[in-house]
Order: structure tokens, then sequence, then C-alpha cells
């Protein structure tokens, strides 16, 4: 599965978080705003009860002290609406407001108040004025409820929301010893409030949440571009340019150790690779002599052996590994110049149609004993430019390959196709297909398929490799061909024309 980049990944990661943030913030201050209109509320309740005046609820003048209550609460600029309840303490209803919600239960209001330790503690209040006047004194107070004193509660007050009738409502429960007094204020303004400011967190989010994903997709990248700069650096690092180094990138030590410590890597990696391919191209060349040496000895002995005698077969057995090494010796020689850069040493025009040509009829005549046909359509005069030895070398280990590789009673198909940019040769041949987990494979060094393996069919697994190494110094591409359905394996070769 293909993972989404690093940059998306921290712009996602940042909105995520901050989105967390600013839901868990927006619904903290949503409460904290929603809890404190509720104690104004409250707290509005709890004045309107301690101002009403005794004598009102001991003459039973619950009419007018809901006109009184409605005249504070309809003062300039409140237009707040509201209902009362008064009962006694065994929850019998004195007065109940017309304009009590007809859904609402009223025994749900009458129920006992617990005693308020705090509230018994204080001393009595003096008289007092109601709604702006002296109190009447109507006789005394009759436990808090009477005369010109204003009420004293003495029981732990009770406040719940409540909808009814479509509407918003927060009630308030205050009592004493001698009566429960009930006060509902309409909620439908501060309810309002409440919902426009959840809508507008709610339109806000996204808007925040977009413009915090684009802020972190534009610091992402801005701190991701070292990164890519190293990577345009590594990947520019090949055999042929292990000189490269990554600059110096800004001014963060983070990116700087990494700068320094990927370049003491190449470093190691330039002298490492360097040493190996001059091991390899000194022990190729000291190789060349002994071998000489050693197959001038063999065929002077190979002339002095008796015809048909086991010494005869045995010397020359040794002279045809001696000509096996000779040609890994020599491979190995090229593949060594090729990882230093100095494979091609000269260009000159090759007339491809002619070369192939000759090598296709050379292959007839190795692959008639093991009853193979071969078949070549060569377009004329397709010229490349290029080292015609080393182009030979290449081509001759494609054909040596298709003929190894092959089946007895096989086929081989050599094409040669041009147009105006790219000279294309095509090698196709029968045999056992390439397995799906070799074919990314076959061009590597020493690297044999496994019908290779029969001592028929002798191989060092450097023939594709070193093709593909004199190809590619020749600005061309070789590489597998597509499966066709028919059997073959085709290999491709492209040369620029010229």
């Amino acid at each position: 599965m293909k993972h989404a980049s690093l940059r998306l990944r921290i712009a996602l990661l940042s909105t995520l978080l901050s989105g967390a943030v600013m839901v868990i913030f927006g619904t903290g201050a949503w409460w904290v705003v929603a809890q404190q209109k509720t104690a104004a509320l409250d707290a509005r309740i709890r004045a309107l009860g301690t101002r009403v005046p005794g004598w009102m609820l001991q003459d039973g003048e619950f009419d007018r002290l809901e006109q009184n209550i409605g005249f504070v609460l309809e003062a300039p600029g409140d237009h707040a609406e509201h209902f009362l309840l008064v009962a006694s303490p065994a929850g019998k209803v004195r007065h109940q407001s017309p304009a009590w919600p007809k859904h609402l239960d009223t025994a749900e209001f009458t129920s006992p108040l617990r005693d308020d330790p705090q509230a018994s503690a204080e001393p009595e209040p003096q008289a007092g004025r109601g709604w702006g006047g002296q109190g009447r004194g109507r006789g005394p107070s009759g436990g808090g409820s009477g005369g010109g004193q204003a009420l004293r509660f003495t029981k732990v007050p009770e406040f719940s929301s409540v909808t009814a009738g479509g509407r918003h409502w927060r009630v308030g429960r205050l009592g004493n010893a001698e009566l429960t007094m009930v006060i509902g204020l309409g909620a439908d303004a501060t309810a309002a409030e409440l919902l426009q400011l959840r809508r507008a967190g709610f339109i806000a989010l996204p808007v925040a949440l977009s413009l915090i994903g684009l802020g972190g997709w534009v610091v992402a990248g801005r701190a991701l571009r070292p990164l890519r700069r190293i990577a345009d650096t590594a990947a520019s690092v090949t055999s042929r340019g292990l000189d490269q180094r990554i600059p110096a990138i800004g001014g963060d030590p983070e990116i700087i150790r990494m700068v320094e410590m990927l370049n003491g890597m190449m470093d190691r990696l330039e002298s490492g690779y360097r040493q190996a391919t001059r091991f390899s191209a000194d022990a190729s060349h000291e190789l060349k002599t002994p071998l000489a040496i050693m197959r001038g000895e063999l065929e002077q002995a190979l002339q002095r052996a008796q015809p048909g005698s086991t010494e005869q077969q045995t010397l020359n057995s040794l002279l045809e590994e001696t000509h096996r090494l000779g040609n890994i010796v020599r491979s190995l020689l090229l593949l060594s110049r090729a990882d230093a850069g100095h494979l091609v040493t000269r260009r000159e025009a090759v007339d491809l149609t002619e070369m192939l040509g000759q090598m296709v009829e050379d292959t007839v005549v190795s692959a008639e004993v093991s009853g193979i046909r071969v078949e070549s359509d060569l377009a004329p005069g397709v010229r490349v430019s290029g080292d015609a030895m080393l182009l030979r070398t290449a081509i001759a280990n494609l054909l040596s390959n298709a003929t190894k590789h092959n089946t007895t009673g096989g086929r081989i198909t050599v094409r040669l196709a041009a147009d105006e940019k790219f000279a294309t040769i095509e090698i196709a041949n029968t045999g056992t297909p390439i397995p799906e987990n070799e074919r990314a494979a076959i061009f590597d060094r020493f690297q044999r398929g496994r019908n290779a393996l029969d001592a028929a069919r002798d191989g060092s697994g450097l023939g594709l490799s070193l093709a593909r190494e004199i190809i590619a110094a020749h600005d061309g591409t070789l590489a597998l061909g597509e499966d066709h359905g028919d059997g073959m394996t085709r290999i491709v070769a492209a040369l620029p024309a010229g």
C-alpha cells in the first residue's frame, strides 16, 4: 500500500491536533458562557425573591406581588417573561400564575426543600424597602413572612432549566418554613444566544481547520525543502558521480549534522568503490598474462599428445577452461572500465546492418548443432556512432545468451529497425520463460537463470551485465521486451541513431 507523503501527513496531523484543541477549547468556552448566563438568571431569580415584602404574602396579595415582579422585569431594556407559584410547605398551591406552562407539572416544584444551615445562622434582616417603598408594617414578621420586612429564605434554593410549551425557562425554588416560592424566567433569549454561539463555532471550525491545514502544508514544505535537496543530490550520486556532495543547507543544527553524516558516508563509499574498481581492473589485467602463458603451454602440450589419448582429452578440457577464464577476465576488465566511466574511448560511424548481418551468419552456424533456427529482419543502412568492437561484444553476448538459453529445435529472431532518434535491436528466443521474480535481476552481475546451470550451457553470468554497460556507455538502453504470449523472451537494445 502506498503511503501518503510526509508533507501531507504533517499537514493532516497538524490539522487534526489543532481541530481537537479547538473543539475542546470551544466546548469549554461555550460551557463557561452557558454557566455564566445561567448563573445570571439564577441571581435574578434570587434577587426577585429576596425583594418580596412579607406583608404581600401575609395578606394574600399574590396578584399584586406578580404585578410588581412583572414591573421589575419589564424595566427598560429587559423584556423577559415570567411565571410565579406559591405553595405551602406541605405542597398545597396557594397561588399559580396564569402564565404557568400547561405541560409543566406543579408537583415537581412543590416538594420540600432542604434546610440551609448557613441561612439559619444569619441574623434576622432589618425592615427594608420593597420595590422602592417603605414596608407597610402590618404586624409582626410572622417568621419572616409578614410586616414590612423582605422575605428571608432558610432553605437551600434549587434551580433547573425546563422546556415547556415550546419555550425555554429557568426555574428557581426558594423557600422557608412557611412557604415555597417558585419563580420562572423566560430563557429563550439565553438559549438563542447559546445556539447562535454554537452555530458560529460550527461555521468557524472548518474555515479555521482549512487555514490551519494550508498553513501546515506550507510550513511542512518549507521544513522539508532541505530534505528534498538532500534527496536530489543523493539521487545524482551514481557510479560515475561518486564525487557529488550535499552542499550546506540552512543553519538548522539537525540539518547540518545530517548533511555532514551523509557527506562522510559518501566519502567512505567513494573510497571503497574506487578501491574495489581499481582492484578489479588490476586483477583482471594481471591475470591476462598468466592465462596467455597457460593457454600457450596447453596448446604446445596438446600438439605433442597422442591423438585420441586420455591426455589429449584432458588437455582439450583444460584449454577450453582457460579460454573461458580469459573471457571472464576480459569481461571483468571491461566492467571495471565501465564502472570508472572509461569504457568507450573512441567513437566512429558503425554500420549496424552490416555488423548484425555478419553476426547472424555466425550464429546460424553455431546454432545448427542444436537445431535452432535463426531468422533476421534487418533494416538497411542503419548507422550509429560508437566503438565497433564494444558493440560487437555486446551483441555477441546477446546472441550467445539467446542460443544457450534456448531449446533443441527452437528459434531465434533478430530484428533491426530505426527512426529519426533511435536504432532498435530486438533479439528474441524460445526456451524456458524467465520467472517473474527473476526478471528484474537478469542484468545483474553473476546472475544466471536456473536453466543456465546445465553443464552443457556454461556461462559466467556476466554477459547480459556487460552488454547493458556497453549499451549504456553509448547513451542507449537495454531491457526486457514485452511478453507477446508466443513463448519467446525478448531483449531490446536502443541506441541513438547517427
